[in-house]
């Protein structure tokens, strides 16, 4: 059986790029706290960064290799969970799409957290951070040092705000449902 992955305009645009392209992208995303860390019941994340986009990873990481005097061998395995609906550029998984992009050196990058709807506080800020920090391992399997690794990262088209990349530009016109008393 063939499973039908409905694709908008925006992740079209994204199919169509030619070339390795340097992007700006703003994404919201749910953080699961622990209750031990006491930050409030709903957490998320906002985050505005400069990434590539339609990266050879292969190519990229052996060439950092290179330049670290180290034998290009690397090769990627296959990917984790899903399957490429683009090569390079877009996932899928139980019917939705993922952009893969990647992060930069000197990229900028900007972070906002906010707990029920309202901006962190400092206990809380510290409190997430600090939780955040602990779940991220190192996991270097590309041989490289750990300022030159490569890293892919992949962001659900339901969590990108916006997006700007050459022609194409992005904005999520948010959904606001109002309750009206009749």
């Amino acid at each position: 059986m063939n499973n039908v992955i409905k694709v908008s305009n925006f992740m079209t645009q994204i199919i169509n790029l030619k070339g390795c392209k340097i992007a700006s992208i703003t994404t919201r995303t749910s953080v699961a706290v622990p209750k031990k860390y006491m930050v409030g019941s709903e957490v998320t994340k906002v985050t505005t960064k400069g990434v590539l986009v339609n990266l050879d990873y292969v190519k990229a990481t052996n060439n950092r290799l290179k330049k670290e005097g180290k034998e290009p061998t690397f090769k990627a395995k296959p990917l984790p969970w899903g399957e490429w609906l683009a090569p390079k550029k877009i996932i899928t998984h139980n019917g939705k799409c993922y952009l893969r992009m990647y992060e930069f050196k000197g990229a900028k990058h900007k972070t906002m957290y906010f707990v029920n709807g309202q901006p962190a506080n400092e206990y809380q800020l510290t409190a997430i951070k600090e939780y955040e920090n602990s779940k991220h391992k190192p996991s270097n399997t590309q041989g490289l040092t750990r300022e030159n690794e490569v890293r892919p990262t992949n962001v659900a088209e339901e969590n990108i705000l916006a997006f700007k990349c050459g022609e194409i530009q992005y904005n999520k016109r948010e959904v606001i449902s109002v309750s009206v008393a009749m």
